[in-house]
């Protein structure tokens, strides 16, 4: 707990609290910039038609991501003085 009992505990989980929507932004960031590079990987190693084809689910994949994320992070955001 720490030196001071749940003085401490409390700083931490508020620490955690302050960096909560940081960690999340750069989590979904990094699934768009994965579906991002395999999009361009597609397009480096196939046909375009064949690249045309996979863009477009792959597309929607990033889209759906996008639209979820901020959908859910808008319905169970909490306020803070809540």
């Amino acid at each position: 707990r720490g030196k001071r009992g749940t003085a401490d505990l409390h700083k931490a989980c508020d620490a955690l609290r302050d960096y909560q929507l940081l960690v999340f932004g750069c989590f979904i960031s990094g699934w768009v910039i994965y579906f991002f590079a395999a999009i361009l990987q597609v397009w480096i190693f196939y046909s375009s038609q064949v690249a045309f084809i996979v863009t477009i689910p792959l597309g929607c994949f990033i889209l759906a991501i996008v639209w979820y994320s901020v959908d859910l992070t808008r319905n169970l955001h909490l306020r803070d003085d809540e």
